[in-house]
């Protein structure tokens, strides 16, 4: 067995502090799992996810869907309907912000990778998991 003492002691302690003080305070994290999803041509698909953030450290959030091979958010009211819900959590500083994307009538130009990302008025991003999409004839 070996004894940690004097400044070997303080650095592990300082590191397990550092640990600590890190998942304490999640600023603002994105939440879904990854997956494929196969859709008709001529279908919808709803996309989901959720962003769970501090409102003390973030403010207020701008949660949204985006096509990677576009870099664009997806918000055309013609292919797509958007879905926000909000609920408060813990002791009030936390809040779990859902948002609902369907995109209505898929084409064959929907193929690709979509990423729910989350900005905080503060600057924080956070960025969740591949969403890819097949449209199938």
């Amino acid at each position: 067995m070996t004894w940690l003492i004097g400044p070997k002691l303080l650095l592990v302690l300082a590191f397990c502090q550092c640990v600590s003080s890190a998942q304490d305070t999640e600023i603002v994290e994105v939440l879904y799992p990854s997956r494929t999803i196969r859709a008709a041509k001529g279908s919808s698909v709803t996309l989901t996810c959720r962003a769970k953030y501090n409102f003390e450290l973030c403010g207020h959030v701008q949660v949204a869907w985006c096509a990677i091979q576009t870099k664009a958010e997806l918000t055309d009211h013609n292919w797509y309907t958007t879905t926000v819900n909000e609920t408060i959590l813990e002791d009030g500083t936390m809040r779990l912000r859902q948002v609902t994307t369907e995109m209505i009538h898929l084409t064959p130009e929907d193929n690709g990778a979509f990423q729910c990302n989350a900005k905080c008025e503060r600057g924080e991003i956070a960025q969740g998991h591949f969403i890819r999409i097949h449209v199938t004839d």
